[in-house]
């Protein structure tokens, strides 16, 4: 049974971790009882342990050791001959039940890190085996246990060697969110640590994923928080991580409730694993009500927002960034614009500001919109005007042909009297008035990208003395990002160069911000300079708090309209509500491991020539990088 939201509709699918199981199709229907819809179950039976040598296959046979056969499978191991099958029939369930309703796991025996030869070696066929299962029986995926002690060098040898050869199946490592203590002492080892050395020597393989298993004790916010940016697929709730309420019911404490609420936002799967302390735990019975109490925590989820809602569809969607000068946006384009129930509100009271200020002037304000699309920044304008009752003549100027046949219908059908819509690029109009204001939206996700300044300075020429610019300045803003989702998304492109030297605008969702970000390249309105130069070099260094994986950079913006009227998409300051902008994604080709408590060290460029504008980056500590589009090979903006 899959959970559905009561009122947003989203689904929730909770299985059952079993151990050994007799008959499938016997699981699958207690599985349902519990409230659940499928389990994960072992392959083989976890105490099968068949042993393999050169040319002979061997298995116990109670404690004795028997020899079987020598024949060879396809897999390459020696096949097993005895008088049973080496597990159950595929007829036992239809091929559909396999798929939705079974996700397999490695016999809990095969060692692949053991530093014993034989026994490593004898694994390695086992888990061969197992794996090429999985693959016939087309499982939706197969779970195997991380290392527990040792080097994971050759389990990751062998993941890698399986995941490169079987190109469907999907391998999900089990580990533990953290370590039992051992002989009273807390494991110094770190499972994310252990996950990390995994997924690189796979070379973060689209196919690998996680089983994360909580337990009776977490580790700390920011360690648990990492797990946001990794390819969680399953979250295993252990029976142990439950406590019983006043009335002996199951329930989580609340930081386990905190971190479950946290994941229910990425659409994984979630399971219930182990036998609990507590006798009330045990049996069909302590499963079920744990399983309600997970349904329970989700179904009081809040409903998304609007602007969550919005970004819905388009989470981990790397698009690429809008050039506007260099093209023409579409109607659609404008449309989804138009729809921010905030942006066009802020700069009505950033122009409503500016205009009170005016307030008794004798003389009409000359209000220049530059950009003006299909007209929302010329409704604000007209209605601070109507706000302040202060008189405004305003020009539209826009390039897009299309879109000023838009702006004129709107003249027509409004009676706008006082605007006059011009059909050019802002920065070769020749102007027959001076103006007051210039009202422009120019902006990109890192603020300039869309060539805001380059623009702006080219109106220069036909302002006053004393007129102002809205917006009066903004600024760009990086973080480093940990995101094996982005990264793993820019490789689908190809693992090319210009697919890595390219920013990208994306809904950041399975990432985590490693640190707050800090201000880059900053940019004020009007610029007088009689040879403005928009060309900028920033360092940055971050103090990164734990250990991870720098995929890329995130680049955000803050926008001062007027005055402390201010729109922002950085996190620590961002304006409730708006979307019109997703943030700025810049990989790295080559991620950067950063240690725990160290420093991030990245260098930001803003190049130009007199026909484009571009960006280089590299990251110089605590690795080094190369630099990343040099001479804007790869991307740039047009002029």
């Amino acid at each position: 049974m899959v959970v559905t939201h009561p009122t947003t509709g989203e689904q929730l699918s909770i299985g059952i971790d079993v151990v050994s199981v007799p008959r499938l199709r016997t699981a699958l229907e207690n599985a349902e009882q519990c409230g659940c819809d499928f389990i994960m179950a072992p392959l083989v039976h976890p105490r099968y342990e068949r042993v393999f040598t050169q040319g002979q296959s061997w298995c116990h046979e109670g404690s004795a050791l028997v020899r079987v056969s020598s024949a060879a499978s396809d897999n390459g191991c020696a096949a097993i001959v005895r008088d049973e099958p080496l597990t159950r029939s595929d007829l036992e369930l239809s091929s559909s039940e396999w798929m939705s309703g079974v996700i397999g796991k490695v016999s809990p025996w095969i060692r692949l890190e053991s530093p014993n030869d034989y026994f490593r070696e004898n694994s390695e066929m086992a888990f061969r085996q197992e794996i090429s299962l999985a693959s016939h029986l087309s499982l939706r995926a197969i779970i195997i246990n991380a290392p527990t002690s040792g080097s994971a060098a050759n389990f990751s040898r062998s993941m890698n060697s399986a995941l490169s050869s079987l190109r469907h199946v999907q391998m999900w490592i089990r580990i533990p969110a953290t370590y039992p203590a051992v002989n009273g002492k807390s494991d110094i080892r770190d499972p994310w640590d252990v996950w990390n050395t995994i997924r690189n020597m796979c070379d973060s393989h689209p196919n690998l994923g996680i089983v994360l298993e909580i337990g009776e004790n977490l580790p700390a916010k920011n360690e648990l928080e990492r797990w946001i940016a990794e390819p969680v697929k399953i979250l295993a709730v252990s029976t142990n991580a439950f406590v019983l309420n006043k009335v002996g019911y199951p329930v989580l404490l609340k930081k386990h409730q905190d971190f479950v609420k946290i994941m229910f936002k990425y659409g994984m799967l979630f399971a219930i694993t182990g036998r609990g302390s507590s006798a009330r735990l045990r049996g069909a019975e302590g499963y079920r009500q744990c399983v309600q109490y997970i349904a329970h925590l989700f179904g009081k989820q809040p409903p998304s927002t609007e602007s969550e809602a919005f970004e819905a569809p388009f989470r981990d969607y790397l698009q690429a960034p809008l050039q506007p000068l260099a093209d023409d946006l579409e109607s659609q384009t404008y449309e989804t614009f138009e729809k921010d129930p905030v942006k066009y509100q802020k700069y009505r009271e950033a122009i409503a500001l500016y205009l009170s200020e005016k307030v008794g002037s004798s003389d009409r304000i000359v209000v220049m919109v530059l950009g003006a699309g299909r007209g929302p920044l010329v409704k604000a304008a007209l209605a601070a005007s109507a706000d302040t009752q202060v008189p405004i003549d305003v020009f539209a100027v826009e390039k897009n042909p299309n879109a000023v046949v838009t702006l004129e219908n709107l003249r027509l059908e409004n009676e706008w009297s006082n605007v006059s819509v011009i059909h050019c690029d802002m920065r070769h109009w020749e102007a027959p008035a001076r103006a007051d204001l210039v009202v422009s939206e120019l902006l990109g996700s890192f603020g300039d990208n869309e060539l805001s300044p380059e623009c702006l300075d080219g109106a220069t020429k036909y302002l006053k003395p004393d007129a102002v610019s809205i917006p009066q300045s903004y600024a760009s803003f990086l973080a480093p990002l940990a995101s094996t989702k982005l990264h793993n998304e820019v490789r689908a492109y190809g693992d090319t160069q210009q697919n890595f030297e390219t920013p990208y605008v994306v809904s950041i969702h399975r990432g985590r911000i490693l640190a707050e970000p800090q201000e880059v390249f900053r940019f004020s309105h009007p610029n007088r300079s009689p040879h403005p130069d928009n060309t900028r070099f920033k360092t940055l260094e971050f103090k990164i708090l734990e250990a991870n994986m720098v995929h890329g950079l995130a680049g955000y913006f803050e926008a001062q309209l007027y005055m402390d009227v201010v729109i922002s998409i950085n996190p620590p300051t961002a304006t409730t509500g708006m979307f019109s902008w997703f943030p700025f994604y810049i990989p790295i080709r080559n991620p950067v491991y950063v240690p725990k408590e160290s420093t991030c060290q990245v260098q930001m460029w803003r190049k130009a020539s007199p026909g484009r504008v571009w960006y280089e980056w590299a990251v110089t500590r605590p690795a080094i990088t190369p630099v990343h589009n040099p001479n804007g090979r790869s991307y740039w903006m047009g002029l």
